[in-house]
């Protein structure tokens, strides 16, 4: 291989990580994708290429985008969800990602209802002014609302965890979250 090459390897865990999301897909959707013959085509294309890639690890990054072309085109044939999103994939391990998931759905409908049943939450919740269209401006809907409010909870939850202030266990009677190492102050400090 020359040194202008592009490294096609994937480590054995993201292989196996990736690879066991497909698999998990393949098992929850098969009576779907058995009943679509196109559907099937594509089945067979990722199979193959997960043999491959599990046969030859220096080219994987070759084999998991035809995985990826092939599965994002079955939700375009048939009533399925392709567990693998656009976009760069998550770091975090599958625990803290799949706790994330869960504290997300289920704040989701909280806050759905929160602003269902409270006017004066829909009459003052703003968009934030980061947000430069829409900045300033009212949540048009519950979803919208609740949309927002996941999403700041996602990005508290995954930066408590990089600070290793949170385990990644999620629990609903309440979370072990450490509280913010305290800030030293400098002895030279005068006012």
């Amino acid at each position: 291989m020359s040194s202008d090459a592009k490294d096609m390897s994937m480590d054995d865990g993201t292989w196996e990580s990736n690879t066991g999301k497909v698999n998990i897909f393949l098992k929850e959707f098969k009576a779907e994708l058995a009943s679509n013959e196109e559907a099937q085509e594509s089945v067979t294309v990722i199979k193959s290429q997960m043999k491959r890639g599990n046969k030859h690890p220096l080219r994987r990054k070759k084999f998991w985008g035809a995985i990826l072309f092939e599965g994002r085109d079955l939700e375009q044939i048939c009533d399925v969800v392709w567990p693998i999103q656009k976009g760069k994939q998550s770091t975090l391990p599958q625990f803290v990602q799949d706790s994330l998931q869960q504290i997300s759905a289920e704040s989701h409908a909280a806050y759905e209802q929160f602003w269902n049943d409270n006017p004066i939450v829909q009459a003052t919740s703003i968009i934030s002014d980061r947000n430069k269209t829409a900045g300033g401006s009212i949540y048009e809907t519950a979803g919208e609302y609740a949309d927002a409010r996941v999403l700041a909870i996602k990005q508290r939850f995954t930066k408590h965890f990089s600070n290793e202030r949170w385990n990644g266990e999620y629990s609903n009677e309440g979370m072990d979250i450490s509280a913010p190492p305290e800030v030293e102050q400098d002895s030279d400090d005068t006012n």
